[in-house]
């Protein structure tokens, strides 16, 4: 006869059996002492996806055989239906946390038609900030051609922090690639003595008188013409401050080594630091005309051995940037004489210097290009600096002396210096003290502020003025005292 503990365990068996056969079938061999049986193989029952791993929690299907209908079995039904009215909410909050644990991102699922989704892996280093919200998000936004911004003019203070070796190292890739501005000449004759017209770089009207020895009728040999106005073209940007006509007759690694590598120093692509300078050289230094009278007096194609002494001369680390000096294909020495004049000033000494050297022009990659040995690698970066208001080139300078001459756009004391006034303020300070706007006339006391960037050594010839030597610079206020 059966104990009541051992009635209770079968009643409470025959109750549990409306659940689940398997958990009958293991509590029977519990209550015999008998081993469970092993589990079902994951390959046989596989729990369902997004819920817990525990699948019978949710499995509901009704048992095969049902109980037998008595009123003990009954009670005991009624009683695990409680438990499992209890045991469901369970369950259902369990899948809402796998569900809200998905929303957050901490489980992604295969989607419903088989492909697979995979999410961008964001590094968990990285700061909070620098990962891209959904309101952030979207398509990049493209920086248009020609969208760069443009200098204003004003002196600006620039930063002395430098960059990494490795990063002016690799200017190309950093996009501060080289953007050579083309120069056109316009023939307006051509015989012997050719005419030509350009518009600079820097927006400054240039005009060539080119005489030709030996060509007495055209047309002008096509390697004199080139030869002549490359010559030109140096002497232009050099006078005239117009470094986006310079560095175009250089090789691109020769640049890259002597200026873009500074221009990057002062966080600037090439064409931002071109800009900058521009905007300096238009308050600092403006210039509107450049006429250039130049006789071509050599032209010669180098062979033999002056042709290997020329390619010896090439340094080796360029070689490291691209350059090779066994592929220059031809080398022309070049000599020219003449004169050159900015807005009417003649830096006659400086001219008379240069054109007593000679010029070297190579080609290379089937293009021409002038000897490095004539680039520019100091002041175009004096310029690039000038970022601070009263230094450098934007420091003010005071000078003061008796007008000998004045027009519209010049003034000329008796100091020997000249000043652009176009765009100064004239002023007259009355017996009250006060300042008013003032005509000058030949002969009155002034004191001129001035930037310090100067050009010394000019000469220009004036009606009834002795001085013939100036010193060249721009001003921006010019006070009247008697």
């Amino acid at each position: 006869m059966k104990q009541p503990n051992e009635k209770k365990q079968d009643l409470l068996l025959d109750a549990l059996s409306c659940i689940d056969e398997d958990i009958l079938e293991k509590s029977l061999a519990l209550r015999d002492g008998m081993t469970p049986a092993a589990a079902e193989t994951p390959s046989e029952k596989v729990p369902l996806k997004g819920v817990s791993a525990n699948p019978y929690l949710l499995d509901l299907t009704p048992p095969q055989k049902p109980p037998k209908k008595n009123l003990w079995r009954m009670i005991s039904v009624v009683a695990a239906a409680c438990l499992l009215m209890c045991v469901i909410p369970l369950s259902m909050w369990m899948v809402g946390s796998v569900s809200k644990n998905e929303a957050a991102g901490e489980k992604v699922d295969t989607p419903l038609d088989g492909t697979e989704d995979i999410a961008p892996e964001v590094s968990t280093d990285a700061p909070i900030d620098s990962i891209p919200s959904e309101e952030t998000a979207g398509e990049p936004e493209i920086e248009e051609p020609g969208n760069t911004p443009v200098e204003t003019g004003e002196p600006m203070e620039e930063s002395t922090e430098e960059p990494p070796e490795d990063v002016i190292e690799s200017v190309t890739e950093a996009g501060t690639h080289f953007e050579p501005h083309e120069m056109v000449w316009n023939l307006t004759a051509d015989d012997s003595m050719a005419g030509y017209t350009a518009q600079a770089h820097n927006g400054a009207n240039v005009e060539l008188i080119a005489t030709f020895s030996g060509a007495e009728s055209a047309p002008v040999p096509t390697e004199d013409e080139m030869a002549l106005q490359m010559v030109a073209q140096w002497l232009l940007s050099v006078y005239a401050l117009d470094y986006g006509d310079h560095f175009p007759l250089f090789y691109e690694s020769f640049v890259h080594e002597a200026f873009i590598k500074e221009a990057v120093r002062y966080d600037r692509t090439y064409r931002d630091a071109i800009q900058k300078i521009d905007s300096v050289v238009d308050r600092l230094f403006p210039v509107e005309n450049v006429n250039l009278i130049l006789q071509l007096e050599e032209n010669t194609l180098l062979a033999g051995d002056e042709l290997e002494d020329f390619r010896t001369t090439k340094p080796a680390f360029q070689t490291d940037r691209g350059f090779y000096p066994e592929l220059i294909t031809a080398v022309r020495r070049v000599r020219v004489s003449g004169s050159l004049d900015i807005d009417g000033f003649y830096p006659f000494d400086w001219v008379r210097e240069i054109l007593s050297e000679a010029f070297y022009i190579y080609e290379y990659e089937g293009k021409w290009y002038l000897d490095e040995t004539f680039m520019d690698d100091d002041l175009s970066i004096d310029l690039l600096g000038s970022g601070k208001a009263d230094s450098g080139f934007y420091k003010m300078k005071t000078t003061t002396g008796t007008v000998v001459a004045v027009d519209d756009i010049y003034l000329y004391l008796d100091t020997g210096d000249a000043f652009r006034i176009d765009s100064a303020k004239v002023h007259n300070q009355t017996d009250g003290g006060e300042w008013h706007d003032f005509v000058i006339y030949v002969g009155d006391t002034v004191s001129v502020s001035h930037y310090s960037l100067e050009m010394e050594g000019l000469t220009r010839s004036l009606d009834g003025v002795e001085i013939e030597e100036w010193t060249l610079s721009t001003a921006t206020e010019v006070n009247y005292y008697g």
